[in-house]
Parts: structure tokens; sequence; C-alpha cells
């Protein structure tokens, strides 16, 4: 659309769908009357010629004695593709039939058309729908349901993931052996897991190295734990991984990271600070809590006062029988050749948002372990944070801000919060992070200022470039935890 240098290239669904908000601080740039507008379509991949027309804008009328609300999904969940769900929603003024679509977006408020999924239907506040296999695994859908062919509707408050069968981790999770630990040949060991009531059985599997070692329990009563003792037929090394499926879906979790099986006589660790390395490689580990740290550098070597001729040689399936000393017991983690630094808590990655954070959370560039991106990616995220002694519990979002979510009822109106989830930090991790100061509605084009309990429309964007504001600091929240704080003067 392009309207006094004005352009606008999104996608459009295939009804034509273009909503114009006379709020919206781009959308405000057009007045009612007749424009030029150029169009093209996208058909099997390719676009059409484009095509100038000239019609007619009318300002957009809402009526406020209508109202959409989306209830399931509304952001967090886990749609998996090929089982039936169902979309529910609340309305009022609604006499007409309604549609519902599925939308795939970076940020909300926006979103490029997937796919109908449904209408013109009977406003009945419910719709059985099944994901199916056209559509990509993803983590940034939203749905819309909207008055058909009429201007009411509703987004999706916040972002839900589609996922494949075999993504779909969240039913079952391995807890032990989760990473880092070293099983000894011949001593009877504790497999645990926790799962969904829907989870009646499970099998057990052994893999090294990413590849299948052999079945260990089939078709077990799903309790949460198994016992199970390696035997002398496995080879001794790290690498190990344990995978727990449900036999009537296919849904399984691995462990998140390898662990290491020893024979018996050779279980005992070698002292921690001990140095070695296999005669053919230059690599020299030092070990750490039964586990073996690569020592990167040699002035790495030399500031931690180590000694060449204090390095022994060892053969390598010893040295391999070591687990690597990485995101099981790292307080510090990054990906290779990423910036961004994840402080480890209870088996989680919590951000450092920056440098000032990272200082003021007394922290050491020297305690940073670099691993794959894999590796990190792994490792579940810390959303909710508690400073110890302090009932405030602050949500930190994905720019890196802390959001005091100021009443329980604020905190159980995401579907993705859970008050197990909190953690209780040391105060100065809470302080390091700053206070979210811009917000808007999840759909919305209004973008507020927050001063303490009070909210200040910022007007027009150039109010918002006069005073220095920045796009990428803006959060988005829904209805009930908008509406907590004050109106207060607007910003002109």
């Amino acid at each position: 659309m392009i309207y006094e240098n004005f352009r606008d290239d999104r996608i459009l669904s295939p009804d034509g769908e273009f909503a114009l908000h006379p709020d919206h601080p781009f959308h405000a740039k057009f007045k009612a009357g007749n424009v030029m507008v150029r169009i093209r379509a996208l058909i099997d991949g390719k676009w059409s010629r484009s095509r100038d027309i000239s019609i007619t804008l009318v300002p957009r009328k809402i009526d406020e004695t209508k109202s959409i609300t989306i209830i399931f999904p509304n952001g967090g969940e886990k749609l998996q593709i090929g089982k039936p769900l169902t979309i529910t929603w609340a309305s009022s003024g609604i006499t007409g039939n309604v549609s519902i679509g599925l939308r795939e977006t970076k940020s909300l408020g926006t979103g490029a058309f997937v796919k109908s999924i449904a209408g013109p239907i009977a406003n009945t506040g419910s719709y059985t729908w099944t994901p199916d296999v056209g559509i990509t695994s993803g983590s940034s859908y939203i749905i819309r349901v909207n008055e058909s062919f009429q201007s009411t509707f509703d987004d999706s408050d916040d972002f839900f993931s589609v996922i494949k069968s075999d993504e779909s981790t969240n039913l079952i999770r391995v807890t032990s052996p989760n990473g880092g630990e070293v099983w000894k040949i011949g001593e009877q060991q504790e497999i645990r897991w926790g799962s969904s009531q829907n989870i009646d059985q499970v099998t057990i599997a052994l893999s090294k190295g990413g590849t299948y070692v052999k079945n260990l329990l089939w078709n077990i009563i799903s309790t949460g734990s198994a016992s199970w003792t390696p035997d002398v037929t496995l080879e001794e090394g790290s690498g190990y991984t344990i995978r727990i499926t449900h036999p009537g879906s296919g849904i399984f979790d691995n462990s998140d990271h390898s662990f290491s099986i020893l024979k018996f006589e050779q279980a005992s660790c070698l002292e921690d600070g001990t140095l070695i390395k296999t005669p053919l490689d230059p690599k020299v580990y030092v070990i750490v809590d039964c586990q073996k740290r690569w020592i990167k550098t040699q002035e790495e070597f030399h500031k931690k006062g180590y000694e060449f001729e204090n390095v022994q040689e060892i053969s390598n399936p010893v040295i391999e029988a070591y687990a690597d000393y990485l995101a099981a017991t790292a307080n510090l983690l990054r990906a290779i050749n990423q910036e961004k630094v994840y402080r480890i808590l209870s088996g989680k990655k919590l951000w450092v948002p920056s440098a000032e954070a990272f200082t003021a959370q007394n922290l050491s560039w020297e305690d940073v372990q670099e691993t794959s991106e894999a590796e990190v990616n792994s490792l579940p995220t810390v959303r909710l944070i508690r400073s110890e002694g302090d009932p405030k519990v602050y949500f930190i979002t994905d720019n890196g801000f802390k959001k005091w979510i100021r009443t329980a009822e604020i905190f159980n109106s995401y579907s993705g919060n859970r008050w197990e989830d909190v953690v209780d930090v040391v105060s100065e991790i809470v302080e390091s992070f700053q206070a979210v100061e811009l917000i808007r509605l999840h759909g919305g084009t209004k973008v507020y200022k927050l001063e303490g309990n009070t909210k200040r429309w910022i007007r027009t964007t150039d109010v918002f470039a006069r005073y220095n504001f920045n796009w990428k600091k803006i959060v988005s929240m829904n209805q009930l935890e908008i509406n907590y704080y004050t109106e207060g003067e607007s910003i002109e």
C-alpha cells in the first residue's frame, strides 16, 4: 500500500483483509478520501504483475458494544500437529457468525495470514480443530477470531507453539540422568522422569553419542522411576543419554545432557585440580567435581598457576569416561560465537541482559563457559523470578526487562505462568534488570509510558522520537494487566 511515500508490504489474507487503526502511529497518516493503491498477488510462490487502482478510504468504525475474547489458545501453549484441540472464546454483542484464522508473527499486533481454520461459523464459543501436517513447526503463532465481515476481533494475547509429535517433550520429562552424572557398571541406578496423567506406559532406551544402544525397559507402568543396573557389556565412557517414550503416541524426551558410565574398578575420580591429557592430543583438562574441564589457552593455564610438568598422560578411554564440565555444572554459559551470556540457576538459563547487569551481579568473565548453541537451547528459560524474602514476582521479558506482576489475578491471567516456576534469587539479580517502562496492549497500537501505577499515552511518533524512546523496549500486556494502571495525562 502506498500513500504519500508510506509503504506497507504486509502479506494479506486471501479475502483482502487489511485493518486500518486510527490510533496506530503509521496508519494515522491515512485520511479519509480517495487514494491510489498498488496491489499484487502471490500465486504459487510467485508475485503477479502489480496493478494500481483508486479506492475510497473511510474511517474504521469500532463498535464498542461488541467484543470477542480468546480463551484458548491464548499464549504459551504447545499445540501438537495431528492432535485435536478445542479453540474457545467469549463474546458480547456478536449476533452473526465468526471466522477463525491462524497467523504467524514476529511481534504481537501484526502477523502474516497462514490459513483459515473455520468460517463463517456459528458463534458457539468453541470449535474443534486439528493442526495439520502442512503447518510448519514454530513458536510465534496466534489465533484470530473475528466477527465475519465485520471489524470486531481478538488475537491470542501471546504466542503459542505448533510442534510435531516428536517435538512434544512437555508430556514426558527426563529428570535423571539428565547430564553430568557418573554411573558405575554393576551398581544399581535409578532412572526418574515426570509425565502427564495420560502417559500410562513408557519404554526406556539408552543411546551413546546420539546412536541407539539398546532398550533397557519395555512398556513398563509410568510410575516416575525405574531401577536399572549398567552391565559389563557396555562400553565405558561419556556421551550416554536416556530416552523415555510413550509407546502409544510416540511422544518422548531425552536427557538434556550426556552422562558417563565407568567400570566399577575405575569409578573413583581423580582429585579436583588434577591436570590430564592423552598422549596424542594437546588438549589439557583439569578435573572439577569428577568432570573434565578443557583449559582453552596457555594464558588461562598460566593465569591459574598450573605447571606443565604436573600434567598427567592417561589413556583415551579413561579420559573419555569423564563427562565434559559444561552446562550441567556451569554457573555462566554462552553459545560458541554468540554474545548472550546466561546464568544457570537450578538447571535453567537466565539471560544476563547487559554488561552493566553482569557487573551488578558480581560475575566474572573468566567463569563464562562456551558450549554448542544446541546445548544452550536445550536448557529451559527462567521467566519468573523473586528476590529472596520479597513477595514481589517479576516476569523477565524477551528484551531483557523485568515486569512486576502486581496481583495474583494478573499472574493467573497468563496461561504460561505457573507458581512452581518462580525462581528465588539473590536481590542483586533482580536489581540488575531494568524495569519495564514502555507498554501496550497485545494487538493494540497505543504505546504508554509507565510511571509507578500510572500509564501515560505517547500520542504520536514525533513525540516518541522527541523523548528518545526506543521501539525495542516496548512490552505487550493483556487487557487485565493494562487496565490495572490508572490512565494519566498523555505525553504530547
